[in-house]
């Protein structure tokens, strides 16, 4: 399973890595700015405090220009990078899985629930952009800003640091705890909408023999029945999601208020803590706080994406055909129907019924009749598009269940 996904997520990086490794480079710039902010802040209050050593006005218009300048730098580079890898990235997706569906023989799809494609290429690709695309970008992220959070965090103060870190166990542990629902959420969401878009496209579908047999009630309530079912996986998600906000929020605020709580007992007992440091480490627990909460979050989605792709690609795969002899190149004799019926699955009346028929190599045939008489189905059981017919098809007096379908 994990093969046929590498295949598909390649096409995310197809003559596309360039821009996704700029892309990459913003989210990282985005990091450090971060900790660029951090930083002016505790210099301009320590400045404002009168510690020694700290800058004077000067100085501090000097970091503000630096974190202006640094924002406009990594905005004009996120507008120009991220939102063109994604398109390319999900358009070349998009593009393959087709190709893909459009090789599937014919005789296969008939055996499948087009829904599943449709839901596959509607509301499965959105989550798989912004879970598999833009959730990569935002992971790089937080990632860089949890550890460059720490390192600095360490540089201030070890002591400081060591204390605040028993603090973040408690938002870690709700997020890892709430991150796996919303998983499961996020697949009962996928399935209940590949329910409703199956129901949706038999009603269209079936809209003249509804009106005839006056069967608006029963759809009626069909349609209510699936709608209701996704709308329902949908709030249970956002539900999960909200919930993961709240617990994740108080942790955060209980952690970075002890953290306050505790460098201001360690500036009471005599340590160096400024009231600059303090503050920066108010603000660099924020950026270790919210890495522990969206990590497993955003992972939560990247695994959930990756199993859309997974059910994609399974859904792609052509079975395994059976062997069979090739024919030659040109045909000698002709082509003969025996008794020849087929029935589409899920269908009492036959397609077509007791057909015998007998086409000389080098002859001119029209096959003629009116709508749904069986002029496409007869083609193509003649193409080896479907193999469940009864009676026989010979080709040069070969059954055509025989011979290789290439």
């Amino acid at each position: 399973m994990k093969s046929k996904r590498k295949e598909y997520i390649a096409q995310f990086y197809r003559g596309n890595r360039g821009m996704f490794l700029l892309a990459a480079l913003t989210a990282l710039l985005t990091s450090g700015l971060h900790l660029v902010i951090a930083r002016a802040l505790q210099q301009m209050i320590d400045g404002i405090s009168g510690v020694p050593g700290a800058p004077g006005l000067a100085g501090m218009a000097g970091w503000i220009a630096a974190v202006l300048a640094l924002i406009l730098l990594i905005q004009a580079m996120e507008y120009s990078f991220q939102p063109r890898f994604i398109q390319k990235g999900m358009q070349q997706y998009k593009e393959y899985a087709f190709g893909k569906l459009t090789r599937k023989s014919l005789e296969s799809f008939d055996q499948e629930a087009s829904a599943r494609y449709l839901a596959a290429f509607s509301h499965d690709v959105e989550t798989i952009e912004a879970g598999c695309l833009e959730g990569r970008f935002q992971l790089l992220t937080s990632a860089a800003d949890f550890i460059g959070a720490l390192v600095m965090m360490l540089l201030y103060s070890p002591v400081m640091t060591g204390i605040s870190c028993a603090f973040f166990i408690l938002p870690a542990g709700v997020s890892l705890l709430m991150g796996r629902r919303i998983q499961q959420a996020e697949r009962q969401v996928s399935q209940k909408n590949e329910a409703f878009t199956a129901t949706l496209k038999d009603s269209l579908g079936g809209f003249s023999v509804m009106k005839s047999f006056r069967a608006e009630g029963p759809i009626q309530a069909l349609f209510a029945g699936s709608n209701r079912a996704m709308e329902q996986a949908k709030c249970q998600k956002r539900r999960q999601v909200i919930a993961l906000g709240t617990l994740a929020s108080l942790a955060g605020v209980l952690a970075q208020l002890g953290t306050f709580w505790a460098g201001a007992w360690l500036a009471f007992s005599g340590a160096r803590i400024t009231p600059g440091v303090l503050i920066v480490f108010i603000n660099l627990a924020a950026y270790v706080i919210e890495p522990l909460q969206v990590i497993p979050e955003r992972l939560a989605a990247l695994r959930a994406a990756e199993g859309l792709i997974d059910k994609l690609a399974d859904a792609l795969e052509e079975p395994a055909r059976q062997p069979g002899t090739p024919l030659p190149d040109r045909l000698r004799q002709g082509i003969e129907l025996r008794d020849v019926c087929f029935s589409y699955k899920g269908e009492s009346r036959p397609a077509l019924e007791h057909i015998s028929a007998r086409f000389e190599a080098g002859g001119c045939y029209a096959v003629v009749g009116g709508s749904g008489s069986g002029k496409s189905t007869l083609l193509g059981l003649l193409t080896a598009g479907r193999r469940n017919y009864s009676g026989e098809i010979l080709y040069d007096g070969r059954e055509l269940k025989t011979v290789s379908i290439e």
